[in-house]
């Protein structure tokens, strides 16, 4: 191995014989043909040296990986100007970096970090400003102190890209990248997501193991220069440290610990980040691609061709999962790249025979016998139903008219037993006060409902009892499910806006429905926030960030459903709670027990002989984990919904929330108070303070 140093100086040239050699011996620059075994392609990289006798194994970075070289003539010069670029035979030039005014003191050093970096100099040789570097065009491996992310001030983008091939390092199918916004990792394919980290928090990723994530030390940078992501192991090692992307999607580390399997994601599921993406009409949850080695007998195999060398294994298998004619794939190159598809596979006969051909076939479930028996339980099941409600109903009359001859209701009661037995509308012709006619609507007398109400009595209170913490704690994963279609799986994302305790209907088997769309919002399923300045909505469950600036998101949702989960543990109202000794609201209230370890003295008493201690627990630890003042540290509907039914997962300790402090309350008359309104759109919410 020939090295010239750890430094090219104005003038200097960089051969295809020779090499540039961090200080240390660490890495290596030069121009290498040993990548492509299939090839004689070279590529201007930097590689590892794990010692001086097994010379170069891994490579971290390239100065050519678009286009190849394909010949011994290529040559890395540092010109009299500052212009660094790789010039060879037969080709232009490619351009790595010209400075916009010539400049002569330049000096380009590799580091033994791994990073290549053009630097202009003092005259006394120190360093004034890094022009480039090479850190800033990465490859498929992620060092210490690599970013991923944006450069707000150059607009550069920071993202690994995986290699075509295990063999061909061109730009392959998957990316990982760092979101600014949603603060989470993100690989895809050819744009597509695939697979979500979960938000970084206490140095901690939701969908990434903590046995992994204890190894490092995680630096977010966020300001109106950048936002980016990077690491640093705790434990520094001789031995190089590092993240991979593979050709397949798969994220591991130097020890090839898997750290991310988005080649396990195949758009239905979501285990360990796998995210959904829109699938083939043809194309249903348990269908798979499976490999199979054998011949097809018939000359004329119904296959076609893409003869891109552009296209790798990835691109193939997508390409004959969305095409609901292909029943088979394999890649049509020997260096795996190409594609090679079937339409037909009737005559292929499976075997180990030696020159039989490996080929990745369609394995689908019977989806019309399966349907078939789904729909015999279905059957079953509805007509199950129709004999339990039947029984009901004649028990219901028996004991109503049990208890009308028994009892001798008031003429008031029997009226409105007959009126809900009939269910019909009473016609508005019959209510004072005549209102426009609408079709399909039940409109009640004032009479009516007082008879219904027992003159609004509190005694229709007594029956919170009913609601024991099971019905509870199974509406608020109704509730859940309902946020999670709505933020998630619905065609149109909607933010709702106005979640609160009196929008939640409740049918005759305690089944909770989200209702009350008047306020919501419609996102684009990339949008992550939208701000207003008309805020609507309900205080008490709105967001800091709405209720202050206008900002709006499933966060949003998430804060309001926090409340509503307190409230449905406490069975108080946040708006209407007091508290003697502090100036506290519910969530305040919940907060300080929470803090003094007296959780449970927040339960609602009617519920205190059915609750499991524990569940109702972590009810309000998740709920204070929903009412963060920063949006960014609530989790998402999904994520508090996976909380609340995994019993093993590990909770992040909640911070203060947001308006934990409550509206004074005192016993001076009231004619003696000052009142101040506040006005959302027609909201008025009266605050008093004694004189």
């Amino acid at each position: 191995m020939s090295s010239a140093g750890d430094s090219l100086n104005p003038g200097d040239t960089l051969n295809s014989s020779t090499y540039i050699v961090s200080a240390k011996g660490k890495f290596a620059l030069g121009f290498f043909q040993r990548i492509e075994s299939a090839t004689q392609n070279s590529y201007l990289a930097i590689s590892e040296i794990a010692d001086q006798s097994s010379g170069f194994n891994f490579f971290v970075w390239f100065g050519s990986r678009v286009n190849p070289i394909v010949n011994n003539s290529s040559m890395l010069t540092l010109d009299n100007k500052g212009t660094l670029k790789v010039v060879h035979q037969g080709g232009d030039p490619i351009l790595l970096f010209s400075p916009p005014q010539p400049n002569e003191n330049t000096v380009a050093t590799l580091l033994d970090s791994g990073n290549f970096i053009l630097k202009e100099v003092h005259l006394n040789g120190s360093m004034k400003q890094v022009l480039w570097q090479s850190f800033d065009y990465l490859a498929d491996t992620l060092l210490p102190g690599m970013k991923l992310g944006v450069n707000y001030r150059t607009g550069q983008a920071w993202s690994l890209t995986s290699w075509l091939t295990e063999l061909i390092p061109v730009p392959g199918a998957f990316t990982l990248e760092w979101d600014p916004k949603g603060l989470e990792l993100v690989i895809k394919q050819r744009g597509v997501v695939h697979w979500k980290s979960g938000v970084l928090r206490d140095n901690q990723f939701e969908n990434i193991s903590p046995d992994i994530t204890s190894m490092y030390e995680f630096n977010v940078v966020s300001n109106q220069d950048e936002q980016s992501f990077s690491f640093m192991y705790k434990n520094q090692s001789q031995k190089l440290q590092y993240w991979l992307l593979l050709s397949i999607g798969q994220l591991q580390n130097d020890v090839q610990v898997a750290i991310a399997r988005a080649d396990k994601c195949d758009g239905y599921n979501i285990d360990g980040g796998c995210q959904r993406w829109n699938q083939p009409v043809c194309r249903h949850h348990g269908d798979t691609l499976v490999l199979d080695r054998g011949h097809f007998v018939s000359e004329y195999d119904s296959s076609y061709y893409i003869s891109d060398a552009n296209l790798g294994f990835s691109d193939c298998e997508a390409t004959c999962w969305g095409n609901c004619s292909c029943v088979a794939f394999n890649n049509l190159f020997e260096n795996s790249t190409g594609c090679k598809f079937w339409t037909n596979i009737s005559d292929f006969v499976a075997n180990d025979w030696p020159y039989s051909e490996f080929v990745y076939i369609l394995s689908t479930i019977k989806h019309s016998q399966s349907g078939k028996e789904k729909w015999i339980w279905i059957g079953t099941g509805i007509t199950f139903a129709f004999v339990i409600l039947a029984c009901i109903v004649c028990y219901l009359r028996r004991k109503r008219k049990a208890v009308l001859q028994e009892n001798k209701e008031t003429d008031e009661e029997t009226e409105l037993l007959n009126l809900v037995s009939t269910d019909r509308s009473i016609d508005v012709n019959e209510v004072p006060n005549d209102r426009k006619k609408r079709p399909d609507v039940s409109i009640f007398s004032y009479e009516c409902v007082v008879a219904a109400t027992n003159n609004f009595s509190l005694e229709n209170s007594s029956r919170s009892k009913l609601l024991d913490w099971k019905k509870r704690f199974n509406i608020i994963e109704g509730i859940a499910q309902g946020l999670i279609y709505l933020h998630k799986y619905s065609r149109l994302k909607v933010i709702h806006r106005d979640l609160k305790a009196s929008n939640i209907l409740l049918d005759e088997s305690m089944n909770p429905k989200i209702s009350d769309f008047g306020m919501a919002r419609i996102f684009n399923q990339n949008e992550l926030e939208a701000n207003t300045t008309r805020i609507v909505g309900t205080y008490g469950y709105m967001s800091p960030e709405y209720a202050m600036e206008g900002l709006f998101s499933i966060k949003s949702d998430v804060y309001s459903f926090g409340v509503l989960m307190l409230e449905i543990v406490s069975g108080r109202r946040n708006n209407n709670f007091h508290h003697a000794d502090h100036v506290l609201n519910l969530v305040g209230y919940a907060w300080d027990l929470w803090k003094e370890g007296e959780g449970l003295e927040l339960i609602d008493p009617t519920i205190g002989d059915s609750c499991n201690e524990y569940q109702v627990l972590r009810c309000i630890h998740v709920s204070l984990l929903c009412v963060e003042d920063d949006a960014i540290d609530r989790p998402t509907i999904s994520n508090m919904l996976s909380m609340l039914t995994n019993d093993s997962s590990q909770l992040p300790l909640p911070k203060k929330p947001a308006f934990s402090i409550g509206r004074k309350t005192t016993v001076a008359n009231i004619s003696k108070k000052e009142l101040e309104v506040y006005t959302v759109n027609g909201l008025s919410i009266s605050d008093m303070d004694a004189r």
